[in-house]
């Protein structure tokens, strides 16, 4: 398994998460046509800011403030676990 640092995972989730929402709001306005605000503005503007604002803290600080590496270990040694298991 490669070595990363903590920020890492934050970088790649919150550009993840922004693009996602990025593509939405494209698909709202441009395609949908949509002009008047409704709440999917709302969440794509608070997420956008405070998704940057993280990882920004994150490449400053790194350290896994959220315990997202945790998390992934976590799920990644229950994932191998239940794969590695013969079903009869």
């Amino acid at each position: 398994m490669k070595v990363t640092t903590p920020s890492y995972l934050y970088l790649l989730v919150g550009l993840t998460i922004n693009i996602v929402l990025a593509l939405g709001m494209q698909l709202d306005v441009f395609i949908l046509g949509n002009t008047e605000p409704w709440f999917f503005w709302d969440l794509y503007t608070f997420s956008v800011f405070t998704l940057d604002l993280l990882m920004a803290v994150a490449l400053i600080v790194d350290r896994d403030f959220l315990l997202l590496n945790r998390l992934k270990k976590k799920l990644a040694i229950a994932l191998k676990s239940s794969i590695s298991k013969p079903t009869i």
